[in-house]
C-alpha cells in the first residue's frame, strides 16, 4: 500500500532503550520546548495512506516497523521553542536531504529524535544491524545539517501502547514512545558510539563514491 521495502525481524539481543515513557496527551503550554518528536509537516504512514502528523489523532493507526498498523494511544503537542525571536542553538532542527535516510523528500528532525539506522557495520560492532541514533549525531553525514529555524513550529510525539518505530516520509524510521515500559528494545547508541558508527559509514560512502554503498541506511 505504501511502496515500502520489506522489513525483517532480528533475534539479536537488544539493550533496553532509555527513551521510553508515558506521555500525557494534549497541548503543552508555550513555555515548553521540544527537542524530539515529529515536526509539523512530517508525513507518516497511516491506515489511510501518508498523512501530515499534525492531522493524526488518538485512535488512528500508524504503520510501524515490527508491529504493522498500531493504534496511536495519545499525542503530545509542543512548540519547538519558547521565544518568538530566539531559538537556542541546541534546539535547532536537523535538515535531512531527500534520500539520506530512506526519506523520499527532505524532512526536518528535532535534534534528540532517535531514528533507525541499519548497517552491516552496526551488526559487526554492536551485534545488531538495527540501531538507533539521535538526529544530532548525523550532522555532516550525507549533507545533513543543523539549521536555524525561521519560524516557531509545532512538534508532535505519537504514543503507542508499547514503543514503536514509525515510517516517515516514505522510508525513514523514527522512534515513538510507549505508555507501557518495554521489556526489550532496539540498541540506542550513546554519543561516542553513534559518532563512531556515523564516521565509519561516512568513510565507506567516500570510499565507494560512484559505487553501491554496502551499508543500508533505513
Amino acid at each position: 500500500m505504501f511502496g515500502l521495502l520489506n522489513t525483517k525481524e532480528s533475534d539479536k539481543t537488544h539493550r533496553t532503550a532509555e527513551i521510553t515513557g508515558a506521555w500525557d496527551s494534549g497541548f503543552v503550554p508555550a513555555q515548553a520546548t521540544a527537542s524530539s518528536g515529529f515536526a509539523a509537516g512530517t508525513l507518516v504512514a497511516t491506515q489511510n495512506g501518508w498523512q501530515d502528523v499534525a492531522l493524526v489523532q488518538a485512535g488512528d493507526q500508524v504503520l510501524t516497523f515490527d508491529g504493522g498498523l498500531q493504534t496511536v494511544k495519545s499525542i503530545r503537542k509542543e512548540l519547538a521553542w519558547q521565544d518568538d525571536f530566539f531559538c537556542p542553538e541546541h534546539l535547532w532542527p536537523m535538515h535531512i536531504p531527500a534520500g539520506t535516510l530512506g526519506n523520499r523528500e527532505a524532512m526536518t528532525l528535532m535534534p534528540d529524535q532517535t531514528i533507525l539506522i541499519e548497517s552491516d557495520i552496526a551488526e559487526e560492532v554492536f551485534g545488531d544491524p538495527f540501531t538507533l541514533v539521535k538526529a544530532e549525531a548525523l550532522e555532516g553525514y550525507r549533507g545533513i545539517s543543523r539549521d536555524r529555524p525561521a519560524t516557531i513550529f509545532e512538534v508532535f510525539t505519537l504514543v503507542f501502547e508499547t514503543e514503536q518505530l514509525a515510517f516517515a516520509h516514505s522510508g525513514a524510521l523514527m522512534h515513538c514512545p510507549g505508555d507501557k515500559e518495554a521489556e526489550e528494545s532496539y540498541i540506542v547508541l550513546d554519543g561516542e558510539e553513534a559518532e563512531m558508527l556515523i564516521d565509519t559509514l561516512d568513510m565507506l560512502d567516500r570510499q565507494n563514491q560512484g559505487h553501491t554503498n554496502p551499508a543500508m541506511v533505513a
